[in-house]
């Protein structure tokens, strides 16, 4: 598998969004600010966030595990 094949992992562009920390998203308490629904979906927001960042970082920790593996089986015919 070449890089070809992780077509939206693009090496070289980790320091722009891919490295971009995300602020926690704020759950807020009971004070009445859009109750249990904006409470849930805030929730739901936060845990995608987190999920996309890891799915991001093991995408480039995979691509540079096959750049090297690559390297190494050049040799195969």
């Amino acid at each position: 598998m070449s890089r070809a094949a992780l077509p939206h992992y693009q090496p070289g562009r980790e320091g722009e969004a891919g490295e971009r920390p995300v602020a926690p998203v704020p759950l807020g308490g009971d004070d009445g600010e859009g109750g249990d629904l904006a409470f849930y979906g805030r929730l739901t927001l936060e845990w995608g966030l987190r999920f996309t960042r890891m799915q991001q970082e093991w995408a480039a920790w995979a691509a540079e595990h096959i750049g090297d593996r690559a390297s190494r089986d050049t040799a195969r015919p």
